[in-house]
C-alpha cells in the first residue's frame, strides 16, 4: 500500500528532540561539526496554506501509482545469496516517450529510510524518475532490502525475526547490485547503465565498487546526490542524538522494542481514527503550516522557499521508510570514526571477518566509472567537508564533476521534495547524460564499436613528446642491416637470413620446422650455444613468442649484450603461423588463398604450440621449458593453457610481457581503428581488400618502382626524428628517453612483420567486451560452435605454471587496468609475480626495444629463471 510514516517514529523524533535540546552536542565523534546546530523555525501564512493540499495516492502502492500517472510501469524481484528478496520498479516508457527496445537504462538507488517512492514524491515534471523516462530513458526505482516494498526473504518474517534486520551496506553493495545489474541486463540488452542516487545508495554503490571491482565495467556513469560515505562532520540534531546513546542500554532496548528497525507503517487504530500523519498535515492547514512544516525543517534545515506545501501530505507520506538496524548501526560508525569502513562487528569478530580489529576502510582508488558529485551548502547531513573527502578519494580521472546546487539554503531532501530540484540539478543531469549518448551514438555511426570498459588515462601522453628535441634526433642514423657484403661474396650483395646475423654474431643458431594438425608450417630458430656458453645436450630451454605484427626476429632487435637471448640458455625464437617466415601450408597459398588466414591466437596457442614444445623437449632432452611472451604471443600462451590441461605440463614458468589478454582499457590510435573496424562490414572489406594481413614490409609496388621501405624511410635523420619517432609513439607509447634514436630503422626493420587481421579482429572483440573471450563469429554461428550466442571466456583457473607479469604504465595498448584484469583471472597459488616497470614512461614497444630493457625487465626475469633452477 502507500507509504507512510508512523506515529511511532515521531514519537522516537520527539523523545530524541528532547534529549536535543537539553544536550550539548556540539563535538560527537572524532571529526568536528561543520557548524554548530541551528533551530530555525518557520510561521508561514502564503496561500498554499489554505488551498486544498495535491492528493497523495495513500491506498495505492508505488508502482500502481506510477501506472495512474501514465507512465509503463512494471515489478520484478531478486533473490539474493543470503535470501533476501528485493523489489524494483521498471518504468519503461510515457506518453511522450513510449517503450521501446535500446532505450539506455538508469538505475536509482534511495538512501536509508527511504524507498523507491523518493523518487516519484514530487509532480509529474519536477521528479528524476519520470524526468529521464520522458527523456527517453529505461528507468529502474529500487526497493533496497528492508524497505516497505523488499522485506520479503526465503526463511526469515522481517516481522518477527529480528536477525532478517541484521544487514549492512555492504550486504546491499556485494550481493543485490550485481542482480540488480543482470536484471536489466537480461531485460533490457545493456550492458552497461547509468546510476543514479541519494545518500546511502550512493555509500552502497561506491562500496560495491571498491569490493567488486568486475562491476566498473557495468556503469557509464554515477551521479551522487548527498553521498552519505563519509558523515563525521553532520549537524543532524536526531543523527547526533542518537550517536551519543549508540551501543548504549537504552540504543539496544529502542531496537529491541522496534524489532530490528523504525517502522514506517501506520498502526490500525491510527488509520481508523485518522490521524496518521499525512492526513493530519492534509486535512488541517494550520498543522500543515506550523507543525508538519516545522518538525521538517528541524529535521533537515529550513528552506521555507523550496517547500510545496501543497505537497507536504505527500512528501509526508512517502519520505519516511523502514530504517533498518544494521544499516543504521553501519552509517554511525562512520559518523563516529570519521572514515569511510566496512561494518563493524567488535574487535573479536572484527579479527575474523578482517583479519583485524578494526574494520578495514574502503577503498575507492579503483573505481572506473565517471562520476558526477552534487552538495548542498545548507545540508546537515552530508556537510560540504565530508562531500570533499569522497571526492578526493575518487581517482582525478574519473572524478568528472563537483556541483554545489545553487540555492544557499539547498537541503539534505531538498534533492528529493525542492520545487526547484529539477532546474538545479535534474536538468544537469539529464544533460550530462544527454551529451555522452550523443558521443556513443556518433562513434557508432561513424563506425566505432561499443566498448564495454572505460579506456586508461596514464599522466603521460602523446603530447607530452612532441617537442622532444635531444641530441640523438640530430645524428646519423645507423644503416640497417638489410643488406651486408657476406665474405665469400664479396661482390654480392644479399638479404641476410635471421639465423645468418646470429651466426655472425657468434651464436649457434638453426632453422626448424613443425607442422600443425591443421596444415600450418611453422619455422622456429634455435639458438644453442654461444662462445661463452657452447652448445650442449640437456642446456635448459627457453622459448620467446611474439607479439601481433612482428616475428621472432623482434627478439634481436638489441645488441647482443642486451637481448634476452644472450643469457646463457638454449634460446628458441618463435615465429607465429602468419608471419613472414611462417607461411607455409600443406595445401593453401598464403598470397593467393584468403582462407589461409582464417585463425587467430587461439590456434597458435591450440595447434602450434603443443607440436613446438615437444621439438623442444626432444631435441634438448629436457622435460620442462620457460616461456617468454610479449602481447598476444602471452594470449596465444594463455588460450593453450586453459584449452589444453596436459600443455600446464611442460612448462617449469612463463614471464608475461604486457599480455594482451583484457584489453578494455587500451586506447590510442590503435584502440580507436579497432572501435572502428571490429564488427562493422568494414571487417570483412578491409580482411578481403588486404588479403588477410597488413603488411608493413615493403611490397611489390615498392620493389618495383623503388620506394623505399619504411626502415629505409626512416634512416633519413629528418624523418627519423619526426615522422618515425612520432609515429611509434603514438602507436605505443611515448617514451622518448628509453627509444634509441639512432636505432629507429633497425627497430622498424625487425619489429614490424605481418599483423594477421584476423588476430587483430580478436583482441578487438576483447578490448570491446572488456573480457578474454574466444573469437566471435556472430550469434548464429557462436551457437553451432560453442553453444551459445556469445563466445565463451577462456577459463584460465585450469592453470598450473607459475606466471609473472610484467607491464608498463604508459602502455596505451595494454594498460595497468588490464594487466591487473589478467593478474586477477589466474589463480592466486600460481600468480607468483606482478611487477610494473620502474620506468614510468614505459610502453608497449619497450618491452623489446627500451634502451634500458635489460635493465628493467630481462634481468629481473633471468634472476627468476635462475632462482627456480636452483631449486
Amino acid at each position: 500500500m502507500g507509504h507512510k510514516t508512523s506515529a511511532s517514529y515521531f514519537g522516537v523524533l520527539v523523545i530524541l528532540f528532547c534529549c536535543w535540546w537539553f544536550l550539548n552536542l556540539d563535538q560527537i565523534g572524532k571529526c568536528a561539526q561543520y557548524r554548530p546546530y541551528q533551530l530555525r523555525l518557520s510561521y508561514h501564512r502564503g496561500e498554499d496554506c489554505s488551498r486544498r493540499s495535491k492528493p497523495i495516492f495513500d491506498n495505492l502502492s508505488t508502482l500502481e501509482e506510477i501506472q495512474l500517472r501514465g507512465y509503463n510501469a512494471s515489478n520484478h524481484k531478486i533473490l539474493s545469496e543470503d535470501g533476501y528478496i528485493s523489489n524494483i520498479i521498471r518504468i519503461s516508457g510515457s506518453f511522450t516517450s513510449p517503450p521501446k527496445g535500446n532505450k539506455p537504462s538508469v538505475l536509482v538507488f534511495h538512501g536509508l529510510a527511504g524507498s523507491s517512492a523518493h523518487w516519484i514524491m514530487q509532480p509529474d515534471g519536477r521528479n528524476l524518475a519520470f524526468t529521464l523516462v520522458n527523456s527517453g530513458y529505461d528507468v529502474w526505482l529500487a526497493g533496497l532490502r528492508g524497505s516497505s516494498s523488499s522485506t520479503e526473504h526465503t526463511r526469515l518474517d522481517s516481522y518477527k525475526d529480528h536477525t532478517y534486520w541484521n544487514f549492512n551496506m555492504n550486504d546491499i553493495a556485494t550481493k543485490d547490485l550485481p542482480l540488480f545489474l543482470e536484471l536489466i541486463k537480461n531485460e533490457t540488452e545493456n550492458e552497461q547503465v547509468y546510476f543514479a542516487c541519494h545518500s546511502s545508495g550512493c555509500a552502497i554503490w561506491l562500496a560495491g565498487l571498491a569490493e567488486l571491482p568486475q562491476l566498473n565495467e557495468r556503469f557509464k556513469a554515477g551521479f551522487l546526490l548527498a553521498p552519505a560515505l563519509h558523515i563525521g562532520a553532520m549537524y543532524n540534531p536526531i543523527a547526533m542524538v542518537y550517536s551519543m546513546i549508540f551501543e548504549t542500554r537504552l540504543d539496544h532496548l529502542i531496537f529491541k522494542l522496534f524489532k530490528g528497525k523504525y517502522d514506517s507503517s501506520s498502526t490500525e487504530i491510527s488509520k481508523a481514527l485518522g490521524i496518521t500523519p499525512e492526513k493530519l498535515c492534509r486535512d488541517w492547514s494550520f498543522l500543515r503550516c506550523g507543525i508538519c512544516d516545522n518538525l521538517h525543517f528541524f529535521l533537515y534545515g529550513n528552506d521555507e522557499a523550496q517547500l510545496d506545501y501543497e505537497n507536504l501530505p505527500n512528501i509526508v507520506s512517502k519520505l519516511h521508510d523502514n530504517m533498518p538496524e544494521g544499516m543504521l548501526r553501519h552509517q554511525i560508525h562512520n559518523k563516529l570514526s570519521c572514515k569511510f569502513n566496512k561494518f563493524d562487528y567488535g574487535k573479536e569478530r572484527n579479527k575474523v571477518e578482517y583479519g583485524s580489529s578494526e574494520p578495514p576502510t574502503y577503498n575507492l582508488e579503483g573505481v572506473r566509472v565517471p562520476v558526477y558529485i552534487f552538495y548542498a551548502e545548507s545540508d546537515n547531513m552530508i556537510t560540504k567537508v565530508d562531500v570533499e573527502k569522497t571526492r578526493d578519494e575518487i581517482p582525478a580521472h574519473f572524478m568528472r564533476g563537483f556541483y554545489q546546487v545553487e540555492w544557499p539554503l539547498f537541503t539534505h531532501v531538498d534533492f528529493l521534495m525542492a520545487k526547484d530540484a529539477d532546474i538545479l540539478v535534474y536538468n544537469k543531469i539529464l544533460n550530462i547524460m544527454n551529451k555522452s549518448e550523443s558521443q556513443e551514438k556518433h562513434e557508432t555511426r561513424f563506425g566505432f564499436g561499443r566498448r564495454k570498459c572505460a579506456a586508461y588515462r596514464p599522466a603521460n601522453t602523446i603530447q607530452t613528446i612532441l617537442a622532444f628535441n635531444g641530441k640523438e634526433c640530430r645524428r646519423k642514423v645507423e644503416v640497417v642491416k638489410e643488406s651486408i657484403s657476406i665474405p665469400i661474396l664479396p661482390k654480392a650483395n644479399v638479404k641476410i637470413s635471421t639465423v645468418a646475423e646470429l651466426q655472425l654474431q657468434g651464436y649457434s643458431a638453426s632453422t626448424h620446422t613443425i607442422l600443425s594438425e591443421d596444415g600450418y608450417y611453422t619455422t622456429v630458430f634455435r639458438i644453442s650455444g654461444s662462445i661463452t656458453s657452447p652448445p650442449r645436450k640437456g642446456k635448459q630451454s627457453v622459448l620467446l613468442f611474439h607479439g601481433l605484427g612482428s616475428s621472432g626476429r623482434a627478439w634481436i632487435i638489441q645488441p647482443g649484450n642486451r637481448n634476452l637471448a644472450n643469457s646463457g640458455y638454449e634460446v628458441w625464437l618463435a615465429n607465429g603461423r602468419g608471419s613472414s617466415q611462417s607461411l607455409g601450408h600443406t595445401h593453401l597459398n598464403a598470397n593467393k588463398d584468403l582462407s589461409y588466414w582464417n585463425f587467430s591466437f587461439e590456434e597458435m596457442g591450440t595447434k602450434d604450440l603443443p607440436p613446438l614444445i615437444d621439438l623442444m623437449l626432444k631435441e634438448t632432452g629436457t622435460e620442462k621449458v620457460y616461456y617468454v611472451c610479449h602481447s598476444a604471443g602471452c594470449a596465444a600462451y594463455l588460450a593453450g593453457l586453459s584449452e589444453i590441461a596436459n600443455l600446464n605440463e611442460k612448462f617449469k614458468a612463463g614471464f608475461l610481457l604486457a599480455p594482451s589478454a583484457y584489453m578494455g582499457g587500451a586506447y590510442g590510435p590503435t584502440a580507436k581503428l579497432a572501435q572502428m573496424m571490429v564488427g562493422t562490414p568494414m571487417e570483412r572489406v578491409m580482411f578481403s581488400l588486404f588479403r588477410g594481413r597488413l603488411n608493413v614490409g615493403p611490397g611489390a609496388l615498392a620493389r618495383r618502382f623503388g620506394v623505399p621501405s619504411m626502415e629505409n624511410f626512416c634512416s633519413w635523420t629528418a624523418r627519423q626524428c619526426g615522422l618515425c619517432a612520432t609515429a611509434l609513439f603514438a602507436s605505443f607509447g611515448a617514451d622518448p628517453l628509453q627509444l634509441n634514436f639512432t636505432d629507429i630503422s633497425n627497430i622498424i626493420e625487425k619489429g614490424g612483420d605481418n599483423n594477421v587481421l584476423r588476430v587483430f579482429y580478436h583482441l578487438g572483440q576483447n578490448l570491446l567486451s572488456c573480457g578474454f573471450r574466444k573469437y566471435d563469429y556472430g550469434r548464429r554461428k557462436n551457437l553451432i560452435k560453442y553453444g551459445s550466442t556469445q563466445p565463451p571466456t577462456y577459463n584460465l583457473d585450469k592453470m598450473t605454471v607459475p606466471t609473472y607479469i610484467f607491464y608498463g604504465e604508459s602502455d596505451n595498448l595494454v594498460t595497468p587496468m588490464d594487466a591487473k584484469r589478467t593478474r586477477d583471472a589466474i589463480p592466486a597459488k600460481y600468480m607468483r609475480g606482478f611487477y610494473q616497470v620502474k620506468w614510468s614512461l614505459f610502453n608497449h614497444m619497450d618491452f623489446l626495444s627500451a634502451v634500458d630493457a635489460d635493465i628493467l625487465v630481462y634481468h629481473q626475469i633471468l634472476d627468476t629463471i635462475l632462482a627456480l633452477d636452483a631449486g
